[in-house]
């Protein structure tokens, strides 16, 4: 329990909470530029959770095939760059759509997260090139 308590006196003390949501909006705003690729579909999330949406057609949203795989793909990708992300399929209806999301440490800087989208549109543009994307 000591622990614990500490732990959220830290927290209250150094205003964590407020940090973390004006961190939140900078990572949203950082992920906006993935749009501009030729896979990159919707960001979304809340605070620091932050989810990417992948698609086959910008214009329609039309999701890749599934045995494609490509969440797969983008997640080996990011790893070997150096970043874990989550990633998701089945956000259409339970069969099609890839994402991935994050979810950095609360204490995350600008220069973190400028790293972290550096890493993701490398790790994008290595899946799409594998693709024939763009």
């Amino acid at each position: 329990m000591a622990a614990g308590k500490a732990v959220l006196d830290y927290m209250e003390r150094e205003d964590i909470l407020t940090r973390a949501t004006a961190a939140g909006e900078y990572l949203s705003q950082r992920l906006e530029s993935l749009r501009a690729r030729p896979s990159g579909g919707d960001v979304r999330g809340m605070g620091l959770m932050r989810g990417v949406e992948l698609v086959k057609d910008k214009q329609t949203k039309e999701c890749f095939a599934s045995e494609r795989e490509i969440y797969l793909k983008l997640y080996r990708q990011a790893r070997e760059l150096g970043l874990l992300v989550l990633p998701s399929n089945g956000c259409d209806r339970g069969r099609y759509g890839d994402m991935f999301t994050l979810g950095p440490p609360l204490t995350i800087s600008e220069q973190e997260m400028d790293h972290m989208v550096d890493i993701l549109d490398e790790a994008l543009s290595r899946v799409e090139k594998e693709e024939g994307l763009g």
